[in-house]
């Protein structure tokens, strides 16, 4: 189960880059490993401008992020992170976007 880091309200039109450090989760001497995956989860069926990615995600020491950018008025979406590290454990943390006009 991903830990919830925050609720936020976009708007359809807004990119939105999201941002997680690590630091607290990886014991002494531990690394990422790789580039953390981010995802959009839990988008409605049949939804045609859904919470997308977009680009590449960027690491920078243990801060991963990713910009968003669409999704539909009115719609729920979970943006999610998951990272592995040097010992093989894997962590997700996931952020509710809710899509509104400001």
């Amino acid at each position: 189960m991903s830990e919830v880091v925050a609720v936020l309200l976009k708007d359809p039109d807004e990119k939105l880059t999201l941002s997680t450090d690590w630091t607290d989760t990886l014991a002494s001497g531990e690394t990422i490993t790789g580039t953390p995956a981010w995802a959009v989860e839990d988008a409605p069926t049949g939804d045609v401008t859904p919470l997308a990615v977009d680009g590449a995600a960027a690491i920078a020491g243990n801060v991963a992020s990713q910009r968003f950018q669409a999704g539909t008025a009115r719609q729920v979406y979970r943006a999610r992170c998951r990272m592995t590290t040097s010992t093989g454990q894997i962590y997700d943390r996931s952020w509710t976007v809710r899509i509104g006009t400001r």
